[in-house]
Order: C-alpha cells, then structure tokens, then sequence
C-alpha cells in the first residue's frame, strides 16, 4: 500500500471516529430530522410526523434558521426541536444513514436527488416526496390542525388586504403588478397593506413573527400573495386568499402542479381559496379576478 493511499486511510479514520464521537449526542431511540430549507418545507414536514410518529417513534426537528424554530409549536405539545447552525455537513454527508440516533437531513436534494425530480409529474406534490421520504402512504392525508392559536390584541385590519410579493424559491413579480393591484384595490374602499415590502411612498407595509401569522391574517378582509412558504403557513386561516403562481417549469411540471395548496389537501375551506396561473401578458384578466373573489 503507497503512503499516499495510508495517510488517506488515517484521515478517514479519523474522520469516523470524529463522526462516532459526535453522534453521542443523539438519543438511539429517536429519530432526528434536519430542516435546514424554506419554511414551507419545514411546514410540511410538521403536517406529516404524527402519522409518522405512530408507524416509527419518537423524533426531534433540527432547525438551521432560528426563525422556524418555533413552527412544531403550532402542531405538537411537547418542545420537540431546536436550533443548531453548526451540524457536520460533510461528516452527515460521508457517515449519515437513514436511522434512529443518526441527524438526517430531510429534503429530497440532500436524500435523493433523483426522487426531487418527480415534483410536478403527473401532478406529484412536494408533500408526496415528503411522504416518499418519510416512508408514508401516499394515500395520508396532511395532518394541519394547528394547537390553539393566542387571539392577540392588536389593530384590526377587518377593512384591509394584505399584499405579499415577496418570494425565496420562485420568480417574484414585476413591482408593477402589485402597485397596480394596489390601486384597484384602493378604489373597492379597501386599504391595501404590504407584507415586508420598503420604500413605497404610498402604502403601507408591516411585519410580524411567523408564530403571529394566522391570528394577524385571520384579521385581514383578505390576502393576495405570491406562492411562497408563507402560503403554507397560513394555508389555514379563516381570510379569503388568493394565491398566485407563476407560469414556470418547476422540476417536471408546472409550479402549480407541485405545490398548489387546493391539490396538497392544506387548507380546511378550499371555498376561501383562489389559485391563479399567471401567464405573460394576463395582468388586467388576474387583477379582475382577484377583486371579484375578494
């Protein structure tokens, strides 16, 4: 054996006793998920691990970003997560498997790559890959009955639409279209209110915490958002929402197909709920229809 081909040996060695080393942390009889991706997927997770619960045990979520740590709350009792921005990716990534004791990375890029490029086929959902990967029935549907939600005591927003444009993971919307959305809006003599969105001189703009979300939504006269994680969010709140979806490819289907939150089974009354395939060229039609359903 060349000393080249030791000296690599050793490291990897040692790499594995590093790797044996850290996993003493873990409980071996749990099951330890990280969710290092959008809100939406970390969402969606959480409406599928009490059925996943009942068939395989006890698990603890591991959040990259502190922001979504808080997010098992709405669905679960007991704390059963926490943050954690310094995991061994590249040790996960050469020791990891897929069992109890051992932190697992939960997103079909880092499990299977080729299983992500199903989304949108024949209508699959990013909650079907989910399912794939938890080792779920198909067939399950999500599990989004929240806990009981603390009512706040905050301005009411009963005479106002609430207008996010904002989005991580799609191509977001020309400014245009919103102000203009906006405008019509203003003129039915509601108040438009933007979601996280600077530096526009004639509307307003809030922010919240996401654990605030549905019961500040559930506040507005209604809500137009760009297809995000936030729509999964408060994919159960009581306000009339619109969602738009861009015409775009997105793995093997259309936007739409894949993440819809009507085809997903996320929301409890789909009759409060508009999806809208946006086309180039097809803003007044969209403009209409939002102002008609709301």
């Amino acid at each position: 054996m060349s000393n080249q081909l030791i000296f690599r040996a050793i490291k990897k060695l040692n790499r594995y006793l590093t790797w044996r080393k850290y996993l003493k942390k873990y409980d071996k009889d749990k099951w330890y998920f990280i969710l290092k991706y959008g809100l939406g997927d970390a969402y969606l997770v959480c409406t599928l691990l009490k059925k996943f619960a009942q068939i395989n045990g006890d698990f603890i979520l591991i959040f990259e970003k502190k922001n979504q740590v808080n997010i098992p709350n709405f669905f679960f009792k007991k704390n059963l997560s926490y943050y954690d921005n310094k995991l061994p990716y590249g040790l996960i990534k050469e020791f990891g498997r897929q069992i109890k004791g051992v932190p697992i990375i939960l997103h079909p890029i880092d499990l299977n790559d080729q299983i992500s490029q199903l989304i949108g086929y024949k209508k699959i959902t990013l909650l079907d890959i989910y399912k794939i990967l938890l080792n779920i029935d198909l067939n399950t549907k999500p599990d989004n009955r929240l806990l009981p939600i603390k009512v706040l005591n905050i301005a009411t927003h009963k005479n106002k639409v609430l207008l996010c444009p904002q989005a991580n993971s799609v191509s977001t919307l020309d400014m245009k279209f919103w102000i203009r959305l906006a405008e019509l809006i203003k003129r039915t003599g509601y108040i438009p209110i933007f979601l996280r969105t600077e530096n526009l001189e004639s509307y307003e703009s809030i922010d919240f915490p996401i654990e605030d979300a549905i019961s500040i939504c559930n506040n507005f006269h209604g809500i137009v958002s760009l297809r995000s994680g936030f729509c999964d969010l408060i994919s159960t709140c009581e306000t009339k929402k619109v969602i738009i979806y861009p015409h775009v490819q997105w793995r093997s289907g259309k936007l739409i197909d894949s993440t819809s939150l009507s085809l997903m089974g996320l929301c409890l009354d789909d009759d409060k709920l508009l999806e809208i395939e946006l086309y180039e060229n097809q803003t007044e039609s969209v403009h209409e229809e939002i102002l008609n359903f709301i």
